[in-house]
């Protein structure tokens, strides 16, 4: 579903959309309360959400997932998670420790999502109630988990950073970590459109794939990338489409058996790229990049940049349940909300 331009290190993981964040959250203190959600087409104002503002924790929301039109969950780093119910945010929840930082969060439907941090924990929504964190990685080091896609209660994957591992979720139990990436660090993103196929994406341009059994080789999509980050992001929607991002504005296609050529669509932005990629299906997928700006794919073509957060906050994530209903969220604690 997403996620986010991460660039880690083994000791001390830092986001360079966190950073920006941090500038914000700096200048930022409230605990708001819920707020609706307006009627209408198209985006919607910037809505400030109750998060804790401690820029010590970078309390900034870096991933939302929606598991349908009427529900989606989002994330801050200070160990926060907020509900929408189709109308309006529920108050901030507390499921994790703020130093242990979470980063990703994956939403199957209303009654079950996996969210992951930074100290290798998973943390499991049951339609009522967040579990504890649960210890993904035995022993004493826990790589960072830092993200994870769900495609229902019974099946997830989740990839760490710091050690090219990729774990999948049955249901009951995670299975112990695959080695997957050669190049050993980088697993950033992966997404998942069904038990047999899934992409697992790196920071190095490379893409590797689950087949329901094994995971392939990395490949390498991805030349064009100058900017260390290299892909931003992945989201398929079924074994024949899958949109991937990169660092410096480039969009990449799957279209069941090999990735397009990188084109470039963010042009205006210093190299600041694209930071998330939603699809909804083959022909509807939203991106989102710095400056509050989103990016539609309708099948062919991409769209020019459009200003959605007037505050100029970058937009850190998105998530599409539908090709009328998506979700983004920015770096000060702001969503929008797309459709009706």
């Amino acid at each position: 579903m997403r996620r986010r331009g991460l660039a880690r290190g083994a000791g001390a993981p830092v986001s360079r959309l966190v950073l920006g964040g941090l500038m914000i959250a700096i200048a930022l203190a409230c605990l708001g309360t819920p707020a609706a959600v307006g009627s209408g087409t198209g985006w919607s104002k910037p809505t400030k959400l109750a998060f804790v503002a401690n820029p010590l924790v970078a309390s900034t929301m870096p991933a939302v997932s929606c598991g349908s039109a009427s529900f989606c969950a989002t994330i801050d780093l200070a160990g926060y998670v907020l509900t929408w119910n189709g109308s309006s945010w529920d108050a901030p929840v507390k499921i994790d420790k703020p130093g242990n930082h979470l980063v990703d969060v994956s939403c199957a439907s209303a009654s079950f999502c996996i969210a992951t941090d930074l100290a290798g924990n998973a943390i499991t929504w049951n339609g009522t109630s967040w579990s504890k964190p649960v210890s993904v990685h035995k022993g004493a080091r826990k790589p960072a988990l830092l993200a994870v896609s769900c495609i229902s209660a019974s099946f997830c994957v989740a990839v760490d950073n710091e050690a090219g591992n990729a774990l999948t979720w049955n249901g009951k139990s995670w299975s112990k970590p695959v080695h997957i990436d050669t190049h050993a660090t980088g697993l950033s993103y992966a997404s998942c459109a069904s038990r047999s196929f899934c992409i697992a994406a790196d920071e190095h341009g490379s893409a590797i794939t689950w087949n329901g059994t094994s995971w392939s080789a990395p490949v390498k999509i991805d030349n064009s990338a100058k900017d260390p980050y290299y892909l931003d992001g992945v989201s398929c929607v079924s074994a024949s489409f899958c949109m991937a991002i990169d660092g410096t504005g480039n969009t990449l296609t799957w279209n069941g058996s090999a990735w397009s050529t990188p084109v470039y669509v963010d042009p205006g932005f210093a190299g600041l790229g694209l930071f998330s990629v939603s699809c909804a299906s083959s022909a509807f997928c939203v991106a989102v990049a710095a400056f509050g700006n989103v990016l539609t794919w309708n099948g062919s073509a991409w769209s020019t940049p459009v200003k959605i957060d007037k505050t100029r906050n970058d937009v850190a994530d998105v998530s599409c349940a539908s090709a009328s209903r998506c979700i983004a969220t920015d770096l000060a604690g702001n969503a929008m909300i797309y459709g009706p």
